[in-house]
């Protein structure tokens, strides 16, 4: 045993005495509980299917770029989003097994978002410590995630938010290192997605005000935040987002102040949700020779918080609805992101009662709303989830040239987004089903199958 450690020992950067020192045994169980929902959450990728956006972007016969122009004009300023679904999905047969091997990129784009968060709050740590502060964080975000079928198995969901979440991590982690490299991501992320823009845009803002406390030349920050603020409103006013705009209703100011306040699937309710908390508690106990606090820790998770606060509002105000899921998880990593930074500038401080803590995260942990779902369904994922998809897909085949009128699925996965087929044929949705499978119409008919909560 002792051989084969010897050899993997200089690639993962661990030594045998760590598993058998007593104040890490809390840490290795940690590790162990992180990687076991990360397993699960893997586990589920086979279990992903296409919805919505999906569909209508594998039908397409537009080369990318004429597609993302042409959405451009007509539904959304999100180019290079559009452009690079159009790439991953066009002609792909999007009903089977194609579709797993997308949606298991879902996981690694948000592992390396938070890599990245990582890295720049452990500056002075090794890999593998870094390393495993990603693990930990991904478990803790697909634990907890209020959207997580959208966040990380719907191809849409993790290319529309995922991806300009990393863009916009490494902008902020390049700010000081590279002013051009952080306004091309800067620019990216926002130009994906004008929520990664405002956050962004919010974000620099009190970077800024970081380096004008400490009498250093924020101008570098200020051309970042021109950058994105330029991709924001390229998506914000684009003639798309104004064709779309007309159909979309206006709330109220009493009903968006109501949105932005209420104590659930809100800022609030991410900012107190008690698995990021625990995660919270959990570093401020890792040990900290230094003891060296800076002055201004607060000033990340504050800035964090006020950009929630900002994107919430910017929501209800722009579409004159309550944030979807997939928004709130957007949100919710960056809260995570922030506090985790700010807590291990801080670490130590409760570091006498370390292994207490660590294990009270780790029950926290794996008893996150979506570990229990996953694993309720799971006899019927594997079981009654893909083989009823088959079937159905089989039946939609046979039927071509023909309208079909099906009632929804029995049952569907906990963390499965809405009902795959809508109830009107004229449904956008439908009308990219019906043409995938050359079909003259489809919809269904009857009550919402049924989900576990």
């Amino acid at each position: 045993m002792r051989q084969v450690l010897a050899v993997v020992r200089p690639v993962i950067g661990l030594r045998l005495k760590h598993f058998v020192r007593p104040d890490r045994l809390s840490l290795v169980v940690i590790g162990f509980c992180s990687l076991s929902i990360l397993l699960l959450a893997i586990a589920y990728v086979g279990f992903a299917q296409p919805i919505l956006d999906d569909w209508c972007f594998a039908v397409n016969s537009l080369p990318p770029i004429e597609r993302a122009n042409d959405l451009y004009m007509t539904w959304t300023g999100r180019w290079p989003t559009t452009a690079l679904l159009a790439s991953l999905l066009r002609g792909q047969a999007v009903a089977g097994a194609n579709y797993w091997l997308l949606a298991a990129l879902g996981l690694p784009v948000w592992f390396g978002a938070f890599l990245i968060v990582a890295d720049r709050a452990m500056e002075q740590s090794r890999w593998p410590a870094k390393i495993f502060a990603a693990v930990v964080l991904l478990a803790t975000f697909w634990s907890t995630a209020l959207g997580t079928g959208e966040t990380f198995y719907w191809v849409a969901g993790y290319v529309g938010y995922g991806i300009p979440f990393l863009l916009g991590a490494g902008c902020l982690s390049a700010a000081s290192r590279s002013t051009i490299l952080a306004c091309g991501l800067g620019f990216l992320s926002a130009a994906m997605n004008e929520l990664g823009g405002i956050v962004l845009i919010v974000s620099l803002a009190g970077l800024s005000a970081h380096r004008f406390l400490e009498r250093r030349s924020f101008i570098p920050t200020l051309a970042i935040m021109t950058a994105a603020a330029i991709g924001t409103a390229l998506v914000i006013f684009s003639p798309g987002n104004a064709v779309r705009g007309l159909d979309q209703q206006v709330m109220s100011w009493p009903k968006i102040a109501w949105t932005v306040i209420r104590p659930y699937e809100s800022a609030l309710s991410i900012i107190a949700d008690p698995r990021g908390l625990a995660l919270v508690a959990a570093t401020l106990a890792v040990p900290n020779p230094d003891r060296r606090i800076p002055t201004r820790w607060w000033l990340v998770p504050a800035t964090a918080i006020v950009a929630a606060y900002v994107a919430v509002l910017a929501v209800a105000v722009g579409t004159g609805t309550a944030p979807g899921y997939r928004v709130l998880s957007f949100i919710q990593a960056g809260i995570l992101g922030s506090f985790f930074y700010a807590a291990w500038q801080l670490r130590g401080l409760v570091a006498s009662i370390r292994t207490a803590i660590h294990l009270a995260f780790a029950a926290v942990l794996v008893t996150g709303p979506a570990v229990g779902s996953a694993l309720h369904d799971l006899p019927m994922a594997v079981g009654q989830w893909n083989p009823a998809h088959r079937d159905r897909w089989n039946l939609l085949q046979a039927e071509r040239g023909r309208d079909v009128t099906l009632p929804d699925y029995a049952q569907y996965l906990s963390i499965y987004p809405d009902r795959e087929i809508a109830t009107d044929p004229n449904a956008p949705v439908n009308r990219c089903i019906a043409t995938y499978f050359g079909l003259r119409s489809i919809h269904t008919v009857g009550a919402d199958g049924r989900r576990w909560h």
